[in-house]
């Protein structure tokens, strides 16, 4: 098992922020970290383990194939718009470790190392598989150990045998061992390919397409099950923190270190917002919905932490490509928990002061001033208690 430290670090990579100070025990939290890596569309091509990879046809069989390159894009605007903003330039992420060596090592020999030369990891990819689905690539891989098998390496070189040398950092390398050695569990013991003999220290492993993690598994790693209110681990709520949580005529209040109170707004008869399984989105609006139907309320009487986003053409995501609308800037704002149980959509016209007060507190605060975490309070079927003057430290979901 790694350290706490790198646990923690690795996690933070992919954007799960635990607390330093967090008392998920060391078990838990490497748990969390096989769990998260293992978030790579594993489940759609290979829902019943082991893989016997000689089953699935060769990517190379078929001559009218694209190139390997392509197979193993995810062919979205999410990916476009990363490729994009990243304008070539080289920076450190995990998944850099895994694209090179998809599309790089195939047919040859890899070497993944840091800039030092102080870490590496030496791999050779046997054969790419494809899935039925016509872009799930499977790259068979066997990676050594860290300390590289000389006497396999002073094979190749005196056979003049082609390497790439790919760059990769300590703790990318760290990541890519982790998911090569939790996939090489899942092989089939009878895939016995042919190996020479200085090849004996290697593992079988594969690789599939990987992606970043959904919001909704940012959501379930980055869970702490703490206060309420400060985040303290392993507490419902603290003393401390209970003593400045009050509620008066129904609406929430938070005491500042001054002793004030803090005052919040109320949004009235908002849109729900539902995903259903073909991930089309409704509102009350829609024929679909019962309009009389308030959204579920699982938080009851207890405040919870929401994220308010507001609409805007300056929020460069994907859609912006294809159709930004100028025409709505600032009028309607999302807001949602952190499992989504409580999803909907305020308009401006609804409540242009209180929208407008809401609106403001994000626009300073946010993140590009177009997304903000608050304290939230349900307070009827169609009534949102929002406090806009203490803000809760900032969520990484």
């Amino acid at each position: 098992m790694l350290p706490r430290e790198e646990i923690l670090e690795l996690l933070r990579s992919m954007g799960i922020d635990l607390p330093r100070k967090t008392k998920l025990s060391d078990t838990e939290l490497d748990k969390r970290l096989s769990k998260a890596v293992r978030a790579q569309y594993l489940t759609r091509v290979l829902p019943a383990p082991p893989l016997d990879p000689s089953v699935y046809l060769s990517w190379f069989a078929d001559a009218s194939k694209p190139k390997l390159l392509k197979g193993v894009r995810r062919h979205n605007m999410g990916e476009a718009t990363f490729f994009a903003e990243g304008k070539g330039n080289p920076y450190a992420l995990p998944q850099n470790a895994l694209w090179e060596s998809a599309t790089n090592v195939y047919g040859g020999l890899g070497m993944l190392q840091n800039k030092e030369d102080t870490s590496a990891i030496a791999m050779m990819v046997l054969e790419v598989r494809q899935f039925v689905h016509q872009h799930d690539v499977l790259n068979r891989i066997s990676p050594s150990s860290i300390n590289i098998n000389i006497a396999w390496l002073q094979e190749d070189i005196d056979n003049g045998r082609s390497m790439v040398k790919m760059h990769a950092t300590v703790k990318e390398q760290e990541l890519l061992l982790r998911l090569l050695k939790q996939n090489s569990k899942r092989l089939a013991k009878s895939y016995q390919p042919l190996h020479r003999s200085t090849e004996s220290s290697f593992t079988l492993s594969f690789l599939l397409p990987v992606g970043p993690l959904t919001a909704k598994d940012h959501a379930k790693y980055n869970t702490n099950n703490g206060c309420i209110v400060c985040g303290e681990p392993a507490k419902s709520k603290c003393s401390r923190c209970a003593a400045s949580l009050n509620l008066a005529g129904g609406r929430p209040h938070m005491l500042s270190e001054s002793g004030k109170y803090q005052s919040s707004m109320t949004l009235t008869k908002y849109d729900i917002v539902r995903h259903h399984e073909k991930k089309r989105i409704y509102t009350i609006n829609t024929e679909e919905l019962d309009e009389n139907e308030p959204p579920e309320n699982t938080h009851g009487t207890s405040p919870f932490i929401v994220k308010v986003q507001l609409n805007s053409p300056n929020a460069r995501g994907p859609a912006y490509q294809i159709m930004p609308d100028l025409g709505v800037e600032g009028r309607t704002m999302l807001i949602y928990d952190q499992r989504r149980t409580f999803e909907v959509m305020v308009w401006a016209a609804r409540d242009p002061v209180v929208y407008e007060s809401v609106a403001d507190v994000v626009r300073r605060t946010g993140e590009r001033g177009l997304k903000t975490f608050c304290w939230a309070m349900r307070t009827g079927d169609w009534t949102l208690d929002i406090c806009v003057d203490y803000l809760p430290d900032w969520q990484n979901w």
